[in-house]
């Protein structure tokens, strides 16, 4: 019986931790960004809050089960274009076009990440075989 509310909390401290991780990762991406385009701390925070809310409401419609698969990508797709206007509207023409550079790296990063932990995952294909 005791055995649960240290599981409780051992699961709690693994949460915070990871919390924090994400957003010391945050943090240090928003630094380089800003860094990298040039934003002023205006603009910084502004980008932050922007991209905050997107993911937020983008997890939200993932997660809702009340919609179809036609449905969530219709809302995905309005958000995503919200989303681009917003950035667009905060940032000068150049730090958009760095900006947009800088999500294709970005997303690339990500797949090549996604790519190789899937390699580890038993009965997937080994290190390099494709």
């Amino acid at each position: 019986m005791k055995l649960l509310p240290a599981l409780f909390i051992m699961l709690s401290t693994c949460s915070i931790a990871f919390a924090q991780d994400s957003t010391m990762l945050h943090h240090k991406l928003s630094r380089k960004m800003k860094q990298e385009l040039a934003l002023t701390s205006p603009q910084s925070r502004q980008l932050q809050n922007i991209e905050t809310s997107f993911r937020r409401q983008a997890k939200s419609i993932r997660r809702n089960e009340t919609l179809s698969s036609a449905e969530k990508d219709a809302q995905l797709h309005r958000l995503q274009q919200t989303h681009a206007d917003q950035v667009k509207a905060l940032l000068s023409a150049t730090q958009y076009v760095q900006y947009q550079q800088w999500m294709i790296k970005s997303q690339e990063r990500w797949q090549r990440a996604q790519r190789l932990q899937d390699r580890q995952l038993p009965g997937k294909t080994t290190p390099g075989k494709t």
